[in-house]
């Protein structure tokens, strides 16, 4: 039941592709967790407020958190990290050419008192 949680700069101009990502990440974690695909749920926020280093216009930065139900072990939440970060810089290549993008990715447990209907 992982919540993923995309936030970007405005500077990015992605927003026709995130269907694409999500796919891709889902389908990821529902054959390396495992869960459910139908239980993933994916958002996007776009900042169009945001100051990065020195405030240079070509700075830019994609932040994604993912949320999951605590049981996963260190070591496999850390080679997802990878994995998706690897996915991240593969999506965003383009955009990386153009801009100083800044990739993070941060995997989280939902807190035990979580609750859904």
């Amino acid at each position: 039941m992982p919540h993923l949680t995309l936030e970007y700069s405005n500077n990015l101009r992605v927003t026709d592709r995130f269907n694409q990502l999500f796919d891709e990440l889902h389908r990821l974690l529902a054959e390396e967790l495992p869960t459910q695909l139908s239980s993933c749920k994916s958002r996007c926020i776009v900042h169009p407020l945001f100051f990065i280093g020195d405030q240079d216009e070509k700075n830019a930065f994609v932040h994604l958190t993912i949320k999951m139900l605590p049981g996963r072990a260190d070591a496999k939440k850390k080679r997802l990290g990878e994995i998706i970060l690897n996915i991240l810089r593969v999506f965003f290549k383009s955009e990386s050419t153009q801009l100083n993008l800044s990739l993070s990715v941060e995997i989280l447990d939902l807190d035990n008192n979580y609750y859904k209907c």
